[in-house]
């Protein structure tokens, strides 16, 4: 149990053994939820990561391990029970590459509708099970339609999963201003193949001017 009265920042990294319940958490600011290890009991993980991200709902900077959202896969019925981020303005997915055929993902991003920032630290893409040219934002999340203005993508390596994603976040993002996708290290095929994805990129459909920065 944790009364955090005029607490501002929580940190959490590990497996969620326990359950963690916060109390009067209104003054936290930001949080990080690093959600570590194997997937043993993952419904009872779920269950506890719900009941974490509850007591955080109000922070303004959020920083969740990609684990911590797909975890809640395994509790699909939480969907509907998990908390508005009505404050949220920036979200970081951070640890492992982010997986867009996750269903809790797209739920949970209903529940941000103030985010303005967008960070993929350690990537993104769609797991080989879904069919080519499948997915979809739909609902498109609220964010998307009025606050959404950067969307930030490391470890960007201009793969056919990764193109699907970025199609997908232009043609939905109305208001955003940029989107920034980062490669660590050389390019894939050379600067011959970076200049083609850029092409690429260049004449993908949009919902805003957005300018895309290859770097």
């Amino acid at each position: 149990m944790i009364f955090g009265t005029s607490l501002k920042f929580l940190s959490y990294s590990g497996e969620l053994i326990n359950d963690f319940c916060l109390h009067n958490s209104s003054s936290l600011v930001e949080a990080c939820i690093y959600l570590l290890g194997r997937d043993n009991r993952p419904r009872e993980v779920a269950y506890r990561v719900n009941k974490l991200l509850r007591g955080i709902s109000n922070v303004n900077d959020l920083i969740l391990s990609s684990k911590a959202v797909e975890v809640l896969d395994y509790a699909e019925e939480l969907f509907v029970h998990l908390p508005m981020f009505n404050s949220l303005t920036s979200l970081e997915v951070d640890l492992w590459l982010m997986d867009f055929n996750c269903r809790a993902f797209l739920s949970i991003f209903q529940d941000f509708p103030c985010l303005e920032s967008l960070l993929f630290s350690e990537g993104i893409g769609i797991s080989t099970s879904f069919g080519k040219g499948d997915w979809i934002l739909d609902p498109v999340p609220p964010c998307f339609l009025s606050h959404l203005t950067s969307i930030e993508v490391h470890k960007f390596y201009g793969n056919e999963q990764q193109l699907c994603v970025i199609k997908i976040l232009l043609k939905n993002a109305r208001v955003l201003d940029r989107m920034v996708l980062s490669c660590y290290g050389d390019f894939p095929g050379g600067l011959e193949n970076q200049k083609k994805v850029h092409e690429q990129l260049i004449i993908l459909p949009r919902a805003s001017m957005s300018s895309i920065v290859l770097s």
